[in-house]
């Protein structure tokens, strides 16, 4: 399992992108702002991993476009961030 590299997901509409209200409830208790993603389960693929994560964090059905940016990251999580342009399929947030 290849936690160390986060898949996220660009959602864009009409010029907006769709993002994520965080509280760092276990440290800070700040509020951040993040697209959504995460780490990949055993035997999923990169697509796979971004697909579920928008499901369980937006509760949208997104198509993958394409992969649009790659870069290192040095965070306690994770050391690469991939993220992918996607399209939404169904559902509402």
């Amino acid at each position: 399992m290849n936690r160390r590299v986060r898949y996220q997901a660009t959602i864009i509409k009409d010029d907006n992108v769709l993002m994520l209200k965080v509280r760092d409830h276990a440290l800070s208790g700040n509020i951040f702002w993040v697209i959504p993603g995460g780490g990949r389960e055993p035997d999923e693929s990169e697509e796979e991993c971004v697909k579920r994560e928008v499901l369980e964090e937006t509760h949208l059905h997104v198509e993958i476009e394409r992969l649009v940016h790659q870069t290192d990251v040095s965070d306690d999580m994770y050391s690469l961030e991939k993220t992918y342009a996607c399209r939404k399929l169904a559902g509402s947030t």
